[in-house]
């Protein structure tokens, strides 16, 4: 019978398919090697170094590893709590982008968006900007699906406490559903 436990949002049986070993041996093998008392880097570099080619499974690993020992809280990075939000909206790439970019659109749809500025802007790719609300780093991405369709990506980073997560998940399902009648594409 295959383990259901799972960190880090991944199951033990995706990381024994990728790695070779579910969550079990992991937390095991790291426990064995005082990992606990390592830095986030210090584990990633372990598990990269003696026991997984891929950094990015590295990576996941250590992040289960550290929910899993109470080192780390769902949602919880190096620099503060995050969550992303996505929507596949029926419009254009390009017609997206310039309501997130264009205040005078934005406004229409985006509650609280006065102060936004973008630190970044790759056209029709993503944009970076601090929420103005809190400070908290804003990441969107634009994901052309096919003819006329468009996934819009929002990450939320440096959040400050874990009880941020859900607000800010609520308020950006909803400003999405308010970007998607917007563009008119319904709700």
């Amino acid at each position: 019978m295959a383990e259901s436990t799972t960190y880090g949002n991944v199951s033990s049986d995706a990381v024994k398919k990728a790695t070779g070993r579910g969550w079990e041996e992991w937390i095991a093998l790291l426990d064995d090697a005082d990992a606990a008392e390592l830095e986030h880097a210090e584990i990633a570099a372990l598990l990269n170094r003696d026991h997984i080619e891929s950094g990015w499974w590295s990576q996941t690993v250590t992040v289960g590893y550290e929910q899993a020992r109470g080192l780390r809280k769902r949602h919880e990075k190096t620099d503060g709590f995050s969550v992303s939000v996505s929507k596949t909206i029926p419009a254009s790439v390009s017609s997206l982008y310039s309501l997130w970019v264009d205040e005078s659109l934005r406004t229409a749809w985006l509650e609280d968006s006065a102060g936004l500025a973008f630190t970044t802007a790759n056209e029709n790719k993503n944009l970076r900007a601090r929420w103005p609300v809190d400070d908290s780093q804003l990441m969107v991405y634009f994901y052309e699906k096919g003819e006329f369709r468009c996934q819009v990506v929002v990450q939320c980073e440096r959040l400050a406490t874990a009880d941020d997560v859900e607000p800010r998940r609520t308020f950006w399902k909803s400003a999405l559903a308010r970007l998607q009648a917007q563009a008119g594409g319904g709700s």
